[in-house]
């Protein structure tokens, strides 16, 4: 029982091993921008992860610089999606104008453009029911 327990530990470490945890993406790469003139950083950011956590587990974010990342299964057993949102500029405050910009691989599932207008079309409608 000891052993199988032994075996179960170092094959899941192995697993765990093949897989990066951390999407590949960041805000220096070509991505899809635009512009959200009628809502504050906050608005923008909650709708931001919301959309981004109904697409990707294993959210990471980085309020403090306006960044966050997301991959799929992200493991070498097939391929995975990565995708970062990044907005500016970075503050919590109620300035009414702010910029996104969407970072999506094209290696995983879908490819990277698709995944970046479907991101930027769940934020548009989680500002807009946040707003209105």
């Amino acid at each position: 029982m000891r052993m199988q327990k032994a075996h179960f530990v170092a094959m899941s470490a192995l697993a765990l091993a093949a897989c990066d945890l951390s999407p590949r993406v960041d805000a220096g790469m070509d991505g899809l921008e635009f512009s959200v003139p009628h809502a504050s950083y906050t608005e923008v950011w909650d709708a931001s992860r919301a959309a981004l956590a109904a697409e990707l587990p294993r959210v990471n974010e980085d309020r403090a610089h306006g960044a966050m990342t997301a991959g799929s299964n992200g493991c070498a057993y097939g391929p995975s999606d990565y995708v970062g949102i990044y907005i500016s500029p970075v503050n919590g405050g109620e300035t009414k104008f702010t910029f996104v910009k969407i970072v999506a691989l094209d290696e995983g599932s879908r490819k990277g453009a698709v995944m970046a207008a479907s991101l930027k079309e769940h934020i548009e409608q989680n500002l807009s029911k946040s707003i209105h």
